[in-house]
């Protein structure tokens, strides 16, 4: 249904005269309402009326019932005044004024309900004509919507719905929402898969796919309203294809959904194209899921994300007219919850600029605070919303883009604010103003405009993530190679210096010192016999050759000796999976455990590549702060910054796959990482290594492995410096993500 979804029934002017134009009618003149117009009547609603159906122009309107009494009074027989007192007699004190009725005859002329009685008549028609078909003209002209018809598919629909009747009953929707059910368990358990194919769904290369996921999933939205509609007994009037926002969109008009006497019919009309997307979404989700690496597995995903994404953030979302708009409308039983809130904000800037009050619609108080939280919603969305779309633009297309968001921002900025200027001007002509209130206005509106300046001018925060580690950090490792016997500490234990940490033993060398204590032993036997026998050259021989077996001893003692692993200093254990050593062979300088000291820790930081230059400039200064995950602010002294860039990660703690804050990838395989589970993810945009020193009080009170972002103000940037350069990045990510080969 999208943008082209069948208009609401419009609202009259309020009966306080809220929102009205200047009335010049005479309340002598009679006026004749069409006879062509078709009443349905509507009275679930807290304020019972009617559906006016202009059948010539596919419009609908809403009228209440003492507007409804007065407009069926309009014969072209009886002026206004004659009509007014008709209705009063059926309305008694409901009935409406003079100034009303004029106000509710002015619109039924403008919305061509209604026409003059007499020789101007002619005149009146050809004006309106002219002013609608220059609408019509300024409509098409808007690049950010074209409508083009190209079928009629009512009768293609009316053979079909026989067949899919059953897609619209309680079994359906109990399937559907089990369907639904399951497909996001699998996508929440598969999240960081999903993250990871981001890539490749925005590549260049899946461009194609995505336009033909995109292209049928909207095929089958748009037919999915069609049926709905037949199914409630609508017609669909035409089907096509609008631009929006540069995007070809199929739509449908359903328009006649509105002779549905129950809401709930209207709502699953508007409904009916979210309701097939999700499921087809849920469908390709579980393909995904289940399916190898291949095609298939990205053609699913590429479905999957195009229906599910694009129908929650765009069809479901209540802000702009799309089907959660609809929904929303008839769930809260505001026909022009859009218009009406545009006329709250009207009357809000009229007030605010002009300083004189406006006259407000009669809403009851829940729907009045409804419909201003939704003018306020709704005008930050679209900015934000226009914002984002025109900085993709720009990071797509270069200077096109440029082009191109300069037209997107002109018409949908632009034109609304020229409008808003010349209704503000006319409202001021020749009426008084509340000067005290204008000129407050102005000064809250300049002193807001100067604070807003002055934070933006203010030094920028520069924030890079880091985590706590010991500093130095002190590796006990195997000086022999041996079995690990006994592991004598855990994890977290303290130590002191000298005290052993692990047993190990080895065979081969307790054997060869045997040996050669047992070859020493023999060659003092020797040197006793040369020695009885005079023998000195031969003693002398024997002695140096029991001297080098005395120095093999001496070194295999002290081999023996070394594998008994003790502590180098004094610190606290900290290793993982320090227990599944025992019984495993290690080789000499193989890591056992690492020691350090809690009295000393730093921070080590990952400086982005963007601003590597701000933190080498405030190594000057050194100070910074660091604030921890568990929300404590901490000071440190930064003292160096690593001027080689590296993709690898600087500690475990910060790979997102761990809940932490930067982004990795899985590395190209490689014979001397294959056995070294750390090296087999890589940072998916390079850091810089810094270090920021902590105080003994401070290291004691944070745990070695802690997350926290280190930031400090730069002199060099300023805050609207920083938000520039932010966007900048995020601009930068976009283009790097839909060209893969130019990273």
């Amino acid at each position: 249904m999208n943008s082209n979804s069948p208009p609401r029934p419009t609202d009259p002017p309020p009966a306080n005269g809220a929102g009205k134009t200047d009335v010049r009618e005479p309340i002598a003149a009679r006026l004749k309402l069409r006879d062509d117009l078709i009443f349905s009547p509507d009275l679930e609603r807290d304020r019972p009326g009617y559906t006016i159906e202009d059948s010539l122009r596919g419009k609908f309107f809403r009228v209440g019932m003492p507007e409804y009494t007065l407009l069926m009074q309009l014969d072209g027989q009886r002026s206004i005044t004659e009509a007014v007192g008709r209705a009063a007699v059926r309305l008694g004190s409901q009935a409406l004024s003079e100034s009303e009725a004029l106000a509710l005859c002015h619109w039924a002329m403008e919305s061509h309900l209604a026409q003059p009685h007499g020789g101007e008549s002619t005149a009146r028609i050809a004006a309106a004509a002219a002013r609608h078909e220059r609408k019509q003209v300024a409509a098409m002209a808007n690049p950010l919507c074209i409508r083009i018809p190209l079928i009629d598919p009512d009768r293609l629909l009316t053979r079909i719905v026989p067949w899919c009747r059953w897609l619209f009953t309680w079994p359906a929707l109990a399937v559907w929402i089990g369907t639904v059910g399951y497909a996001l368990y699998l996508a929440g358990s598969g999240w960081t898969r999903i993250e990871s194919s981001a890539a490749v769904i925005l590549g260049r290369d899946n461009w194609l796919r995505l336009a033909a996921a995109w292209i049928l999933l909207k095929v089958l939205h748009e037919t999915a309203h069609g049926l709905a509609c037949k199914r409630f007994g609508g017609t669909v009037g035409s089907a096509g294809i609008s631009l929006l926002f540069f995007m070809p969109l199929a739509y449908v008009d359903v328009t006649s959904s509105w002779r549905c006497r129950s809401k709930w019919q209207r709502i699953a009309t508007a409904a009916a194209g979210i309701y097939a997307e999700l499921f087809v979404a849920s469908i390709a989700a579980i393909v995904w899921a289940n399916a190898t690496p291949g095609v298939v597995q990205t053609m699913a995903l590429n479905i999957a994300m195009t229906a599910g994404v694009s129908t929650v953030v765009f069809n479901a979302n209540p802000l702009i007219r799309f089907d959660g708009y609809f929904i929303l409308s008839d769930l809260l039983e505001i026909p022009n919850l859009c218009s009406c809130s545009q006329q709250w904000m009207a009357n809000f800037l009229q007030s605010l600029l002009l300083g004189r009050d406006a006259a407000a619609p009669s809403w009851p108080p829940a729907k009045a605070w409804v419909v201003r939280t939704y003018a306020v919603a709704a005008l930050v969305w679209r900015i934000l919303f226009m914002l984002t779309l025109a900085l993709g633009l720009v990071g797509a297309f270069g200077r096109l883009g440029m082009v191109l968001a300069t037209l997107l921002l002109g018409f949908a900025w632009g034109m609304p604010l020229v409008q808003t200027g010349r209704r503000l001007m006319q409202a001021a002509a020749g009426q008084s103003m509340n000067v005290p209130r204008l000129a407050t206005s102005i000064s809250i509106a300049a002193l807001t405009l100067g604070c807003i300046a002055a934070i933006l001018t203010r030094p920028g925060r520069v924030a890079a993530p880091a985590v706590v580690e010991y500093a130095p950090l002190c590796i006990v490792r195997a000086a022999a190679p041996g079995f690990v016997e006994k592991i004598l500490v855990a994890t977290g234990d303290a130590v002191a210096a000298g005290q052993p940490i692990a047993l190990l033993h080895n065979d081969e060398i307790e054997a060869n010192l045997a040996d050669l204590e047992l070859a020493r032993d023999e060659s003092l036997v020797k040197s006793r016999m040369f020695t009885q026998s005079q023998e000195l050259a031969k003693l002398q021989m024997e002695a140096a050759d029991r001297a080098a077996i005395e120095k093999k001893i001496s070194e295999l003692k002290t081999r023996v000796a070394s594998l008994t692993v003790r502590a180098p200093s004094a610190g606290r254990v900290y290793a993982r999976n320090l227990s599944a050593l025992s019984g495993r062979y290690l080789q000499a300088g193989e890591e056992i455990a690492v020691l350090g000291n809690e009295d000393a820790k730093e921070l080590l930081i990952a400086v982005p590549q963007d601003d590597v230059e701000l933190f080498g400039k405030h190594l000057k200064a050194g100070n910074v702060y660091a604030r921890t995950a568990s929300g404590n602010y901490i000071a440190a002294r930064l003292t160096s910054i690593d001027p080689r860039g590296s993709s690898e990660l600087l500690h475990p703690a910060l790979s997102a796959t761990v809940g932490g804050p930067l982004p990795v990838k899985p590395t190209a395989p490689t014979e001397e990482a294959a056995d070294k589970p750390e090296h087999k993810c890589e940072l998916v945009s390079p850091v810089f290594q810094g270090r920021a020193a902590l105080t003994a009080a401070e290291s004691r009170s944070l745990c070695a492995g802690q997350l926290a972002t280190v930031h400090f103000r730069s002199e060099e940037e300023t805050i609207a410096t920083r938000i520039y350069r932010g966007v900048e990045r995020w601009v930068a990510r976009i283009v790097q993500a839909s060209h893969p080969a130019s990273i």
